[in-house]
């Protein structure tokens, strides 16, 4: 019986130990990977049951400044055997993290998340491979933490900060965190239509951080920009066959939406290449629309899950990961 139940804690511990145990230093930036293993809420109820320190990711973000930040996103999709999905991220400077997520009976995904949202400050952020093993606990919610990712079926999200315009809330849907709601459509969804039903049969709390709007791409081709506010859920087009995102909201007349020079110049290119960029030139056109701020550039390839990514405009020194797809 004593044995039975020292294999049991050792069952029940083996997932939330192997995704910290994972985690290992990809460059000086620094940037991190970690694999996670196991389902993230049973990892996080093992983690509180460990210890009690796990602090609320909500008020980590909050905490953070959010004037004068922005993003860059776009989505390339006129040739099929390697549509692109480009993103900069433009915030403060944190150390970042890789997540590889092993979702059982899911989809894998591979996604790009932030440790200060997690707790953790720059200083211990720059030294998370250092750390002992019960204070990487909080490393345990990364999944829920991302800033953009792509499944091992060809989804694709990211997101971008957005005025505040309040929220739309139906007492007949349950409530996703704005967050969270990216990792529910990582973990099972694979097209564009099923990722905006799941966002249309959701609250979505921007509570935990800046108002948010989503672009979400598919390995068919399509794409969708969500903008979500207290006047309803919309739904912006693609301009062809490539579609473009910064920080205002694109379902706004277009005489209302404010002139953005990264977006005219994403646009041009775009327009200019018809949609179809040759390897290397996603990379070019974000470093191109890239400012003293982009803490890291990101190119998802959602057919061959190739994940380019280069952090602190060292555009250089490009990583390579890559997501085995379905």
């Amino acid at each position: 019986m004593v044995m039975a139940g020292v294999i049991a804690a050792c069952v029940w511990a083996f997932q939330p130990l192997a995704t910290l145990l994972s985690l290992r230093k990809l460059n000086d930036y620094p940037l991190y990977r970690l694999d996670y293993y196991g389902d993230m809420q049973s990892n996080l109820a093992k983690a509180e049951a460990l210890e009690h320190f796990f602090a609320s990711w909500e008020q980590a973000i909050a905490s953070q400044p959010q004037a004068g930040f922005a993003c860059s996103l776009f989505f390339s999709a006129a040739d099929p055997a390697d549509m692109q999905y480009g993103r900069n991220f433009d915030w403060q400077y944190s150390p970042a993290l890789v997540v590889v997520v092993h979702q059982p009976g899911g989809s894998t995904s591979i996604s790009i998340a932030n440790p200060q949202w997690m707790g953790f400050s720059v200083q211990r952020a720059a030294h998370l491979d250092q750390l002992p093993l019960v204070e990487r606990l909080p490393l345990l919610a990364s999944p829920a933490l991302l800033t953009d990712g792509m499944n091992n079926r060809g989804l694709v999200v990211g997101m971008a900060a957005v005025p505040e315009r309040g929220e739309l809330f139906d007492a007949q849907k349950p409530t996703l965190d704005s967050l969270m709601a990216m990792r529910a459509l990582l973990d099972t969804t694979a097209s564009v239509p099923e990722a905006v039903e799941l966002l249309a049969a959701h609250n979505i709390d921007m509570g935990s951080g800046p108002s948010i709007h989503y672009l979400i791409a598919d390995s068919s081709g399509q794409s969708a920009l969500v903008e979500i506010t207290a006047d309803g859920f919309f739904q912006s087009a693609p301009n062809g066959p490539y579609q473009t995102a910064t920080n205002h909201y694109f379902t706004d007349p277009p005489e209302q939406q404010p002139a953005c020079p990264r977006l005219e110049t994403m646009n041009q290119a775009l327009q200019a290449a018809g949609g179809r960029l040759a390897p290397g030139e996603a990379m070019r056109l974000l470093q191109q629309v890239s400012q003293a701020n982009t803490q890291w550039s990101v190119v998802y390839h959602n057919t061959s899950g190739l994940m380019e990514v280069v952090m602190d405009l060292r555009y250089d020194q490009p990583l390579t990961l890559r997501l085995n797809m379905r």
